[in-house]
C-alpha cells in the first residue's frame, strides 16, 4: 500500500487524483461491487450463494463469523448458502463492505490514527444509525448502517495516500485548533466527508448513502436534513460525544472511545 509523502509538492492532490491512485492501486472486488449492486436490486438476490462463493477469502469470513458465538447457532455452518442465510442481508453486505474496505487500507495502529479506533467509531455509528432508522422510520435500517460503516472512508483514504500532510492536519486538530474536517480543508481544499462521498459514488453505491458520508458533519442543518443524511447527522454526534471518536488518541496519551455516559439517553431524545 502506497504512502508516499508529497511534502515536495505544495499543491495537494485533488479528490479527482486521489480516486484514481485509489483505483490504480486498491480498486474495490468484483464480489463486494457485485454484492452492493444485488442487494439494492433485489435484496433477495443476495441470498445467492454462488456470488459470495466466488471469493474464497470472503467465503471464509462468512463462515467464521456464522459460527461465532453471536449467532449461537446450534450446529456448525460448512456452507456458503447456510451462512448467507443466517447471517442476513444486512450481514452480507456488511460483511463483504468490511472485508474488502480492510484488505484494501489496512492501516497502522502506531500512531494517533488508529485503525482499530477507526473500525471501533465506523462499527459504533453504523450500529446508532440503524437503531435511530428503526425509531424514527426515517431511513432503512440497513441503509443507514452501511452509511454509518462507511462514513469516514475518506480519512482511510487520505491517512495512507497522503499521510504528511493528513498528519499536519491531525496534529492540528488534536492541539484544539480546529475540527479535523476543517483542518483537512485547510490542508488539502476539500474533506474527508467529501472525499469518501466520491470514492463511494466511484464504487456506485446508492446515491442516498452517498449524500449521508458526504453531510456527516452538517449537525447545524439536521433540521433541514431529509431520510438517510438525517439519520447519519444523528448518530455521529452522540458516538463523539461518548467519545466514540474515528481513529484518534487525545494529547494526553488516552484513547479515543471508551468515555462514560449513556449512549441510550441520546438516541431517546432522537426518536420522533
Amino acid at each position: 500500500m502506497p504512502t508516499e509523502d508529497r511534502v515536495s509538492d505544495t499543491t495537494p492532490p485533488s479528490v479527482d487524483e486521489l480516486l484514481q491512485r485509489v483505483e490504480e492501486v486498491a480498486p474495490l472486488p468484483h464480489v463486494a461491487t457485485r454484492v452492493i449492486q444485488v442487494t439494492e436490486e433485489d435484496p433477495f438476490l443476495a441470498y445467492d450463494p454462488a456470488i459470495i462463493a466466488t471469493d474464497t477469502a470472503l467465503t471464509v469470513k462468512m463462515l467464521r463469523g456464522a459460527n461465532s458465538a453471536f449467532y449461537g447457532y446450534p450446529r456448525r455452518i460448512t456452507t456458503v448458502r447456510d451462512s448467507v442465510v443466517l447471517i442476513g442481508f444486512r450481514a452480507v453486505r456488511a460483511t463483504a463492505i468490511a472485508a474488502a474496505i480492510i484488505d484494501l487500507f489496512p492501516g497502522a495502529d502506531d500512531g494517533p490514527f488508529g485503525i482499530d479506533l477507526f473500525w471501533g467509531h465506523a462499527v459504533a455509528c453504523g450500529l446508532v444509525a440503524e437503531a435511530i432508522a428503526r425509531e424514527t422510520g426515517r431511513a432503512r435500517p440497513d441503509e443507514a448502517f452501511t452509511a454509518g460503516l462507511l462514513h469516514d472512508l475518506g480519512q482511510l483514504v487520505l491517512s495512507q495516500y497522503e499521510p504528511e500532510r493528513f498528519g499536519r492536519g491531525l496534529y492540528r486538530a488534536m492541539n484544539g485548533a480546529e475540527p479535523m474536517e476543517v483542518a483537512e480543508r485547510l490542508e488539502f481544499g476539500y474533506d474527508h466527508a467529501q472525499l469518501g462521498a466520491a470514492l463511494t459514488s466511484q464504487w456506485n453505491f446508492p446515491s442516498d448513502i452517498c449524500t449521508a458520508i458526504a453531510e456527516h458533519h452538517n449537525l447545524d442543518q439536521a433540521p433541514d436534513l431529509r431520510g438517510l443524511t438525517y439519520v447519519h447527522t444523528q448518530a455521529n454526534g452522540p458516538c463523539h460525544k461518548h467519545g466514540l471518536w474515528c481513529g484518534l488518541d487525545t494529547l494526553d496519551g488516552t484513547k479515543g472511545y471508551g468515555a462514560p455516559g449513556s449512549i441510550s439517553d441520546d438516541l431517546s431524545s432522537r426518536r420522533s
